[in-house]
């Protein structure tokens, strides 16, 4: 049994990994805020969720970096949540492997980017795991699907500004934490992609999401594709040594189901 520290107990991805970790693992939760009066030599693995608000639209700064906060008090194993922004953005498709160029197109891009950097050279038990676009439950976050869920509930239909033919690359905050819970189990040090591996159309995402809350309409204002990307998966899973399905449609219609009962 290991013991693991969760930092951002109240964050999206926290709230789901503290339920699967701690079936068969020892997990201590606390906020970023805490982090000053942490004492690391306890835990196998600290798990860094938190995430300061000026680190996303803002230069870097050191002070901002929570994850360079934790890890320089820490030598066990350290994971940080990175994302697919390290790669940039393209309108035309494109699947990324962890060998693709980082080329950020925005603050929480490069800041992501220069934080991988300086964890790589100072830290040797590091997990770094860019993740695609992670959705769950979001009514009223300022996320894609949070977007969609408040057109769906406040106004009845959906409505977006890019082409329904838009392709992008989404995985579960359930898929994403079971994906966690089994670095941690190997112990797998490195960088890697966390996604689905496959493309989803942006309007099919929307009208799953309408069949399961049983009204609405799609309406796009756009016929330009924004933003599409897919990223690789097939180091991660080998390294993990599994195969897993995504079924991402089934997923989707529960959550309209239940923004349906809310």
């Amino acid at each position: 049994m290991k013991k693991i520290l969760l930092v951002g107990k109240n964050s999206f991805i926290g709230n789901q990994l503290i339920l699967d970790l701690s079936y068969s693992n020892m997990v201590d939760c606390i906020s970023h805020q805490n982090i000053d009066d942490l004492n690391c030599k306890d835990y196998d693995f600290i798990i860094n969720c938190s995430l300061h608000p000026d680190y996303r639209n803002q230069h870097y700064s050191f002070d901002n970096d929570i994850d360079l906060k934790i890890s320089r008090k820490f030598s066990g194993h350290f994971i940080m949540l990175s994302s697919r922004k390290v790669y940039g953005t393209n309108n035309d498709l494109l699947t990324y492997t962890e060998d693709s160029p980082v080329n950020p197109s925005d603050y929480y891009g490069w800041n992501k980017s220069i934080t991988e950097k300086i964890l790589t050279s100072e830290h040797e038990n590091v997990t770094i795991l860019r993740a695609s676009n992670v959705f769950g439950f979001e009514y009223k976050r300022k996320t894609f699907m949070g977007f969609l869920m408040d057109q769906l509930k406040d106004k009845g239909n959906i409505e977006i500004d890019i082409s329904p033919f838009t392709i992008k690359d989404f995985i579960s905050v359930q898929d994403l934490s079971k994906l966690i819970n089994l670095v941690v189990d190997k112990e797998i040090k490195g960088i890697y992609n966390i996604s689905s591996g496959c493309g989803e159309l942006t309007g099919y995402i929307a009208e799953y999401l309408i069949k399961g809350y049983g009204i609405g309409s799609l309406i796009s204002k756009s016929k330009e594709r924004k933003d599409q990307f897919i990223l690789d998966n097939k180091k991660l899973l080998n390294a993990l040594n599994i195969e897993m399905e995504f079924d991402i449609k089934d997923q989707i219609i529960k959550l309209g189901e239940r923004l349906c009962r809310i």
